[in-house]
């Protein structure tokens, strides 16, 4: 079970998927790793490592593609600390 999670589908034309990978890409790019994810009404605010590790997969299955990509990267102890703690302890 993930501490935090963060999940949006919706359908966008190519040109609007485009977008969203840009976005991204231009903010992973940044040299301050400081990531703003808007996705519909929501937002996910993330700091990313300068390492990190990246999987790419494309399957296909039932006459459906899927391309995947996920990045990950693993937390400093205090930071992982942090993410476990309720809302009103991470004030402190």
């Amino acid at each position: 079970m993930s501490d935090v999670e963060f999940t949006h589908e919706e359908s966008l034309d190519r040109a609007a998927a485009a977008a969203v990978l840009s976005g991204l890409a231009a903010a992973l790019a940044d040299g301050d790793g400081h990531v703003e994810l808007r996705l519909g009404g929501g937002r996910a605010k993330l700091r990313v490592p300068e390492r990190i590790r990246a999987e790419i997969e494309v399957e296909v299955e039932h006459g459906e593609v899927s391309l995947e990509l996920e990045i990950s990267w693993t937390l400093d102890a205090r930071a992982a600390r942090r993410s476990r703690q309720p809302a009103a302890q991470q004030a402190d």
